[in-house]
């Protein structure tokens, strides 16, 4: 049974007329990495600075172990020292003048903590994050990547409750940021820690996460796993935000009392997909890997107008009936611009506007 460590219950932040969150309701499992993602201003680093007290919500509760944080009804707001919340930034908010013995010592120090516990408490936060030896040395004399273990280890030196994420991976190269997120993932499970993580890279949030959230306008739009969201996405928005997809907007007709999908206007393939009635209109989601291109005859003639090769696949635009559909090969299977080939649709999912 799944322990719920922070319940959210009918957010509302507003910022002037402008509503950065929208009565949202969110439930957090002890220990799991749930990430939060959506286009820019969607209100996610809104929320994740609401969980930790940096803004004040207008409206509904905050609860933290079953301990509320904020509640307009109950006339309650927790500041963010009373949480037992850590937060690492998108720029790591180190001190510059200090070393790394001394960023990581901060939160000890200010709490007048012993000289004693702060030495043990820094070693082994530095150990877990797996930077001993490097407490003498200053933030510009590390790389991108142990600037920001630093800042995690200043985090989890109070040892949280929760440890909040914002974006703290986009300011890294594409090698350092795929090695940070096995870090991040191992700090998580070695800990036994909740970590919320806020990112705008869906590639980055299906590789780590146990769950995510995908918002839109201040909204959640639908919480699951990775594979959940990828194979089964309830709306048109998730499926078009959680990796690549053809979007097509359909209709259901009748062809000798059989239901069809009219893919395209000379295109139909039996309705095995949806519960709509004949002549609803639908929307489908088509991911590019689950077409296939074949010289012999298929469901429908195409032309390759683009090619794009990815190394492990090559990723085609084929152009039938004057519409678009995105392709994803085997880099096995190369096919030439201007090329004539016939498309076969493997699976289709019918979704929400």
């Amino acid at each position: 049974m799944k322990i719920i460590q922070a319940q959210i219950r009918g957010l509302v932040k507003k910022y002037g007329k402008v509503v950065a969150i929208n009565g949202l309701d969110l439930d957090i499992n002890k220990g799991e990495m749930l990430s939060i993602v959506g286009p820019s201003g969607c209100g996610k680093s809104t929320l994740l600075s609401c969980i930790a007290g940096l803004e004040k919500p207008n409206d509904g509760e905050i609860a933290i172990d079953d301990e509320l944080v904020f509640s307009t009804d109950r006339n309650c707001f927790k500041s963010p020292d009373k949480r037992q919340i850590g937060f690492v930034f998108q720029n790591y908010a180190l001190w510059p003048h200090k070393s790394v013995f001394e960023n990581v010592a901060y939160p000890l120090r200010i709490r007048k903590k012993c000289k004693y516990l702060i030495k043990n408490e820094v070693e082994r936060a530095l150990s877990i994050v797996r930077l001993l030896g490097k407490e003498r040395q200053y933030p510009y004399e590390l790389s991108g990547g142990q600037q920001q273990r630093v800042a995690l280890a200043r985090a989890l030196i109070m040892k949280p409750k929760l440890l909040l994420l914002d974006e703290p991976l986009s300011n890294l190269d594409a090698k350092l940021r795929e090695d940070m997120q096995y870090e991040i993932k191992r700090i998580q499970k070695d800990m036994e820690i909740t970590i919320i993580h806020v990112t705008h890279d869906q590639y980055e949030a299906m590789g780590i996460s146990d769950r995510i959230a995908v918002m839109n306008r201040g909204k959640l739009i639908q919480v699951g796993t990775p594979k959940e969201l990828y194979e089964h996405p309830k709306t048109e928005f998730v499926a078009k935000f959680i990796g690549k997809t053809n979007i097509i907007h359909s209709h259901v007709t009748e062809e000798n009392g059989c239901s069809k999908l009219a893919l395209f206007e000379h295109v139909f393939i039996e309705d095995r997909y949806t519960t709509a009635n004949i002549g609803e209109k639908v929307i489908l989601s088509i991911r590019p890997e689950d077409i296939s291109l074949r010289k012999e005859k298929g469901m429908g003639k195409g032309k390759i107008r683009r090619m794009f090769y990815r190394g492990n696949v090559i990723e085609y635009t084929i152009c039938i009936e004057n519409k678009e559909l995105k392709v994803q090969t085997s880099p096995k299977e190369e096919y030439k611009i201007g090329e004539e080939v016939w498309i076969h649709i493997h699976q289709i999912k019918g979704v929400k506007n």
